[in-house]
């Protein structure tokens, strides 16, 4: 009887209290995604390049945009977006010829901090994305115009496209 009833109230304890912890524990989880978006740089930043120029860029074709893996732009069917997980160099560049280039700025201080290439895993191909980092990081990217830029990241337009668009 005693014994029987001790164990049947310390089992539902148990699962109550699991139960609790499992209840905080998820609620922490969605919390976290539901503020995620606010707090977000990558996020932020999409937010003000989508509104000032994505959303005024209107064309026959998609707009191709170069990204950093990093940096998030959502899908949309007015554009395709490319990232790349190695270097970004301008070989790259050329054979791809986006529209957009949206770099992390982080990305682009760490490549141009040249005591790496010594130490880089492939030396070569660092040094084949220096000139282009070292050009994002001073607003210059060759055939590119630097029209938005913040504490997360840098965004570039084309200088055809930019010409398009003002005329």
């Amino acid at each position: 009887g005693f014994l029987r009833l001790l164990a049947t109230i310390l089992v539902f304890s148990l699962v109550g209290i699991q139960a609790v912890k499992n209840f905080q524990f998820s609620a922490g989880l969605v919390s976290d995604q539901w503020h995620k978006e606010s707090e977000s740089e990558s996020l932020k930043f999409f937010s003000v390049v989508e509104k000032k120029y994505l959303s005024k860029i209107d064309l026959d074709r998609k707009l191709l945009i170069l990204r950093d893996v990093r940096v998030y732009i959502s899908e949309d069917p007015r554009w395709q977006v490319r990232h790349r997980w190695g270097l970004i160099h301008y070989g790259y560049v050329e054979r791809t010829e986006p529209d957009v280039i949206a770099l992390w700025k982080q990305q682009v201080y760490d490549y141009t901090n040249t005591d790496g290439v010594g130490s880089a895993v492939k030396p070569e191909s660092f040094a084949e994305a220096l000139p282009f980092y070292i050009d994002a990081r001073n607003g210059q990217i060759q055939g590119y115009t630097l029209v938005y830029e913040d504490d997360f990241g840098m965004f570039f337009l084309s200088d055809p496209l930019l010409d398009e668009l003002i005329n």
